[in-house]
């Protein structure tokens, strides 16, 4: 058996539920992609919410530890990287933390950043959320894909595993992130690159208004010429329309209910949430400021 069969086999294994038609073919190129000695060897697996890319990715991470393999998860944000390590049960750091590493002047006590060395040859790095991944935001004054790219491929045999959703909001400034972007990261970053999509869902698929609702949106999204009439509410009983006046009410009996850091309230902008909080830390929890 050929090593990326054997990667595929592992993969499929390490599922909790049989491969859709578009995830046996993500995990069929996920094992070339394991088995390739080429480099600049890179991965893009894109795909929606619900269509199964938590549960791949907790397979690839037993898989490299069945095969030894050396691998890190990283994200762009503190948030993300504890999510990344909630469902795969493993540490996982920010990419800032993982390729930064700061000198001190001892003559003047200030500090400096600059691109740690790689010094791990053959590591697989898992980036997820990496359609946040933009300018800007990196410590050297370039862009933080690139510095990425610069610490994977200083070390011999690494290769690099991105994960994200094309339908998630860019990086600031940007009308499509650049990491998610297939000919930028052949053409730009000289990456030799392959590209996964999967679109069918699988969770929650049954009676759940919440993603019917955004799949529709996504379809908004994606269109071309994209409609502008509203999109109307699915009869679900997990969504519908609530007035200003009653938030406080409902807020307060799903705290009581789910407690505080299991209750989300998702607005459109800074000022929306700014706004929301006010209201909630004084109408709901009584702070005088």
């Amino acid at each position: 058996m050929e090593k990326s069969e054997k990667f595929a086999q592992d993969l499929e294994k390490g599922l909790p539920f049989e491969p859709t038609s578009g995830q046996s073919k993500a995990i069929v190129a996920l094992g070339r992609f394991l088995a390739s000695d080429k480099e600049r060897c890179a991965f893009l697996l894109k795909g929606y919410a619900g269509t199964g890319k938590t549960s791949l990715m907790k397979s690839m991470v037993l898989t490299l530890e069945k095969s030894g393999i050396p691998y890190v998860c990283l994200a762009p944000t503190g948030r993300a990287a504890k999510v990344l390590s909630s469902y795969t049960q493993r540490s996982a750091f920010t990419i800032h933390k993982h390729i930064y590493k700061r000198l001190q002047d001892p003559s003047s006590g200030m500090g400096t950043f600059v691109l740690a060395p790689n010094r791990r040859k053959n590591l697989v790095f898992i980036v997820d959320e990496a359609s946040m991944i933009g300018d800007g935001a990196s410590l050297l004054g370039q862009d933080l894909l690139e510095d990425l790219l610069e610490h994977v491929y200083s070390a011999p045999g690494c290769r690099l595993l991105l994960i994200g959703d094309e339908a998630q909001l860019p990086p600031v400034h940007l009308d499509k992130s650049p990491a998610m972007d297939l000919e930028a990261m052949k053409h730009r970053y000289g990456l030799l690159v392959a590209e996964r999509i999967l679109d069918e869902v699988v969770r929650q698929a049954e009676g759940s208004g919440v993603l019917d609702y955004a799949t529709r949106i996504r379809e908004r999204i994606l269109e071309e010429a994209p409609d502008k009439a509203p999109i109307p509410l699915p009869e679900r009983p997990d969504i519908g329309t609530l007035s200003p006046i009653d938030l406080p009410d409902v807020l307060q009996s799903c705290y009581d209910r789910y407690g505080v850091e299991g209750v989300k309230v998702i607005c459109r902008s800074n000022k929306d949430a700014n706004s929301f909080n006010h209201q909630i830390r004084n109408r709901v929890f009584y702070y005088d400021e």
